[in-house]
């Protein structure tokens, strides 16, 4: 009811401890970093994604994403990247480190996507859906959002490349 969170042991049937408010808004999804299994995001109807650290309870870093309800983060496999599907049916991709917005896929007509998850075989795809009744998979290019020179360094959207084309986009219809 805060926007925070609880770690609850199942065996002992008791909060552990609670970690105070950090959204605004009701959290709609968390998800543990793929290196680190003491971090973890969050994300939350108030457009941000926040990171915590599970070892000492703390907020490490709020990422302001968009002004709507993002509803699905999930962490790259390097932990770079965390892929968001807000309320507006985008997917953005946000850095790590900075917290900027990498790039904005808008693919779902405008219509609310629930889900998305990065391919556990294939580091640079990426799939969504949406209430629009398709399926995306998106190949993204990491080093067309990354400055070759440094990794830190961004070129974000800003970069023409970094928009997917028809080729690095297929789109599957679930509903006849």
């Amino acid at each position: 009811t805060d926007g925070g969170f609880q770690v609850y042991d199942m065996t002992k049937k008791r909060v552990e401890y609670s970690v105070g408010a950090g959204h605004t808004e009701t959290i709609f999804d968390s998800n543990f970093s793929t290196l680190n299994p003491n971090v973890f995001a969050s994300c939350s109807f108030d457009g941000t994604v926040k990171i915590w650290s599970a070892s000492d309870n703390k907020l490490i870093k709020t990422i302001h994403v968009c002004d709507t309800a993002i509803y699905k983060c999930c962490w790259n496999h390097n932990d770079t990247i965390i892929a968001v599907c807000s309320f507006r049916g985008e997917t953005i991709l946000v850095c790590t480190e900075t917290g900027r917005v990498l790039v904005r896929y808008s693919h779902h007509s405008n219509q609310p996507s629930y889900a998305l998850e990065w391919s556990p075989n294939e580091p640079e795809m990426l799939a969504t859906t949406s209430v629009d009744q398709t399926a995306k998979i998106i190949h993204v290019e990491a080093s067309l959002l990354f400055d070759a020179a440094s990794p830190s360094a961004l070129t974000g959207s800003r970069k023409k490349a970094a928009a997917p084309t028809t080729k690095s986009t297929i789109t599957a219809s679930l509903c006849h």
